[in-house]
């Protein structure tokens, strides 16, 4: 596992902790597991007031999203904040309805429950989560237009989940802004690799980071594609463009200085971990990481959740699809709203480059701690 996944996964598990609250409606005793699906479905269904053949037809929603690949976990998780009255009955249906939608498609739909229940657990209310949930699902569709068409005979050949998991990169990338011919660039930068479809993860990653922290896609673009011609891959390239993205949103310098600063640092003939190296010792760790920290507002959310090895999932959760574009809570965007954007994006509109008033939602996008730009 990368550092830039591990440092992802650990932001998402800190957000986790925050709404680990116990299953009191379940059980009284702190040792006892968590509910099952259909365990919690049954005290769910008598608050909710609902005929027997209604909530049997939610079940039977839920459980083929699970056929696919969805841990019942996040289900159950849903529910609970059902029970607490933070998502109503209608909107666990169309939450649902949606979830299955994304699995008959074969889409990461994990992405959008993770995605949920961030801003539940953070008491935002459902309906400034629900544009931002809409614009994940638009953009993963953009997303798998783009990798199946880029990679046909991978699709064919490659496990399922790789297959999810670079869909879910390309809309972390399209969620911060950049275009479906920036992630198609990004994409392409391996098709010539051995796994292109494993190798192609890295750079749109590296891209996404860049954009979300400030810089454009031509920018993102021309470092990335630098750092690939030098030799940088999967980890280290992540790792670049997670620094470069994070110096993005110091302020302390224009982009254009700091891409010819970076630049140059890649085509030295230093060490590629030296390089690294020195753009952490820069950062000095007074930066965030593009995307959205454990104390941000997931109200802000910029799409898939942060970078791929984990968008937005709770501790516990492993179930198929791009664990990040997404790993800690949020990404980019580039909505023109003028509060202070969530996730390392550019502003926080309800909608994908839309905007909308400052109170509304982010654009959707990923990333992993840090704050957007208004």
């Amino acid at each position: 596992m990368t550092a830039i996944r591990r440092h992802f996964i650990k932001a998402l598990i800190a957000s986790a902790l925050a709404f680990a609250v116990p299953w009191a409606w379940h059980s009284a005793s702190a040792d006892e597991p968590p509910p099952t699906l259909d365990q919690a479905l049954i005290p769910w269904g008598e608050q909710a007031e609902w005929p027997d053949a209604r909530l049997a037809s939610l079940r039977d929603g839920m459980r083929m999203a699970e056929e696919a690949g969805i841990d019942p976990m996040l289900f159950v998780e849903i529910l609970r904040h059902g029970r607490d009255g933070r998502i109503a009955p209608e909107q666990v249906e169309n939450l649902t309805a949606r979830t299955q939608r994304l699995c008959a498609e074969d889409l990461p739909a994990d992405l959008v429950l993770d995605r949920a229940l961030q801003g539940l657990a953070k008491g935002v209310a459902f309906d400034r989560i629900d544009p931002v949930l809409a614009n994940l699902e638009t953009n993963l569709r953009a997303s798998a237009v783009l990798v199946d068409a880029l990679f046909p005979i991978e699709r064919l050949r490659a496990p399922r989940e790789d297959r999810r998991a670079l869909i879910g990169h390309g809309a972390y990338a399209l969620g911060t802004g950049a275009t479906p011919s920036d992630v198609r660039a990004a994409f392409s930068l391996a098709l010539t690799e051995k796994s292109p479809i494993l190798q192609a993860r890295a750079p749109v990653l590296s891209v996404g980071c860049m954009m979300a922290g400030g810089l454009s896609a031509e920018q993102a673009m021309q470092v990335t594609k630098t750092a690939w011609e030098r030799g940088y891959r999967d980890g280290e390239l992540e790792h670049l463009g997670e620094a470069v993205g994070a110096l993005g949103q110091g302020g302390e310098t224009t982009t254009d200085e700091l891409v010819e600063r970076v630049l140059m640092r890649i085509r030295s003939n230093d060490l590629r971990e030296q390089v690294l190296k020195d753009f952490d010792e820069m950062r000095a760790y007074r930066y965030h990481s593009p995307g959205m920290g454990p104390n941000d507002d997931p109200g802000h959310m910029h799409g898939p959740g942060g970078p791929p090895e984990d968008p937005g999932r709770g501790s516990g959760h492993h179930g198929p699809g791009p664990h990040g574009p997404g790993g800690g809570e949020g990404g980019g965007g580039t909505g023109d709203g003028s509060h202070d954007g969530g996730s390392g994006g550019d502003g926080n509109g309800a909608g994908t480059g839309d905007g909308g008033d400052g109170d509304t939602g982010g654009s959707s996008g990923g990333g992993a701690n840090g704050k957007g730009r208004g």
